[in-house]
């Protein structure tokens, strides 16, 4: 759950920085492409570019691979949920901030690739979510720490 909402705040944030690729010279340019993620033929399109346009064809290639691995740990939060809802007691909430989770990557990604300008979604996350997020994470604290369910014998400190 920390994962996904986490990642994917910072994928759809609006404020994210980036690299500034358009300011770099080609001898740093080809030491930071050399260092990422991407494919010879995306670091190929940055190289292309003129140099103001570097920023936006950095942007244009490497959403895709922020894209995958937000994604990835969105499947991971709804998997769980999936496999072991059934031990959870407020899977509601749950639900309720995955399905948020989801919506903001799909608006962000409407928003990025069809260039639809809509922010509803990731706002809702930020606010709504955040609250969300804090309260289910308040009630797993409270159950994990509850001392009052641990026996007296076992709460002492094991002497030396």
């Amino acid at each position: 759950m920390i994962d996904a909402y986490h990642t994917t705040l910072a994928h759809v944030s609006s404020a994210k920085q980036r690299p500034g690729v358009e300011r770099m010279n080609d001898v740093q340019l080809e030491e930071f492409l050399a260092g990422s993620e991407l494919h010879e033929s995306q670091k190929q399109e940055i190289r292309d570019a003129n140099r103001v346009d570097r920023g936006r064809a950095y942007q244009k290639v490497i959403y895709w691979h922020e894209k995958a691995r937000v994604e990835q740990t969105a499947r991971a939060l709804s998997s769980y949920l999936a496999k072991f809802g059934i031990f959870i007691s407020n899977k509601a909430a749950f639900a309720k901030l995955e399905d948020m989770i989801w919506n903001a990557l799909t608006e962000y990604s409407m928003s990025f690739e069809d260039e639809i300008h809509e922010r509803e979604d990731v706002r809702r996350l930020e606010k709504d979510g955040a609250n969300l997020k804090d309260q289910l994470e308040a009630e797993i604290h409270g159950r994990l720490w509850n001392t009052a369910l641990i026996p007296a014998t076992t709460a002492e400190k094991p002497k030396d």
